[in-house]
């Protein structure tokens, strides 16, 4: 007997046990040889997930790893960034899908109104001005908000200039970034940003009729003054306060040409676009025009007001050309600034 059991097959002297030692079938392992379905498998194993099978992990391949990164993270990183600089590359290297999002696009926004407002640095101010650009560009469905804030922030102006004041870099800023919107290849960023009741082009339409623009520009040039020197208005030299009142009425008149030139752009593509009419949206911004032609009253110090310049009574004579060729029907102007003038389609 024992001599018997010394002959007998070796696979069928095996125990019980080495068949659990092979292991599963080969066709049982077709999902673990398949790289993306292994590594979804450990990325839901890390997260505590209760998968029964490789099956319910399917739904998933249609998301890139890296969007799903950014949108499990998103809300995390964007509420931790606490420079500018560090939002801004938040904001560029995150997927528009991911960025759209309900609850990421208010938290994006609000950023956004923080780091445009007069509690941040006028740098941090400036550059917010131009992400809001690019962020309209990329997603025109958000560009009335975008614009609404943008301009909100420019009419409001921080304490440390003075009451009264303006700030003319950031307004320049401003301007030019929305200029780059309104002459972009794609009009939808820009007819979505004036949609409705458009607080941007009745920012642009104050500034151009504000007369006493250059009263606010040297407040705010004379605050900066005592604030880098120390000293008082009594210890400037003669050169200085001359230097003062001319950079501050230069700078006024092109802010001012530069909104009446873009509120000009506004006007025409939505001509050609919508055919809408100035008594619509464009109305408040046809009185602005008209206020120009006269001297307006003082109502701060010194008290006089100069008369307009040369420069804004030509884009003011530019709109009462377009209302007139609005109202006629006609399609071409007798003048055109080419300043003014819309890219060829």
């Amino acid at each position: 007997m024992a001599g018997q059991d010394s002959h007998r097959n070796p696979a069928q002297a095996e125990s019980p046990s080495s068949d659990a030692k092979k292991g599963p079938p080969p066709e049982q392992l077709k999902e673990l040889v398949d790289l993306p379905q292994l590594q979804r498998a450990l990325r839901a194993l890390g997260s505590g997930s209760q998968a029964q099978s490789l099956d319910s992990l399917d739904e998933d391949e249609d998301e890139a790893p890296e969007a799903r990164l950014f949108r499990e993270a998103f809300l995390e990183v964007a509420g931790a960034a606490e420079s500018f600089q560090v939002f801004r590359s938040v904001v560029r290297l995150t997927p528009t899908a991911v960025l759209m999002q309900a609850e990421h696009r208010a938290v994006v926004l609000e950023r956004l109104r923080d780091f445009a407002g007069t509690a941040a640095a006028p740098e941090s101010r400036r550059s917010a001005q131009a992400l809001g650009a690019s962020l309209a560009l990329r997603e025109p469905g958000c560009a009335f908000e975008v614009f609404e804030l943008l301009a909100a922030a420019l009419a409001a102006v921080p304490a440390s200039l003075g009451a009264g004041a303006a700030d003319a870099p950031l307004s320049a800023a401003g301007l030019g970034q929305w200029r780059r919107v309104a002459l972009a290849d794609s009009a939808a960023a820009w007819n979505a940003a004036l949609s409705g009741e458009s607080k941007a082009l009745g920012w642009l339409g104050a500034t151009f009729a504000d007369q006493e623009l250059y009263k606010r520009y040297h407040l705010a040039m004379e605050t900066a003054e005592k604030v880098l020197t120390g000293s008082d208005q009594e210890d400037w030299v003669l050169d200085k306060a001359r230097y003062l009142r001319v950079e501050s009425e230069l700078r006024a008149t092109r802010c001012r040409c530069a909104s009446a030139s873009l509120a000009l752009l506004a006007l025409r593509r939505t001509q050609t676009r919508q055919r809408a009419r100035w008594g619509q949206q464009g109305g408040g911004l046809w009185r602005a025009f008209c206020s120009t032609l006269s001297t307006a009253q003082h109502t701060m110090e010194p008290p006089f007001v100069k008369p307009p310049p040369p420069a804004v009574l030509l884009y003011a004579e530019e709109a009462g050309e377009l209302s007139r060729s609005l109202d006629s029907g006609r399609g071409n102007m007798e003048i055109l600034l080419l300043d003014a003038q819309l890219p060829q389609d």
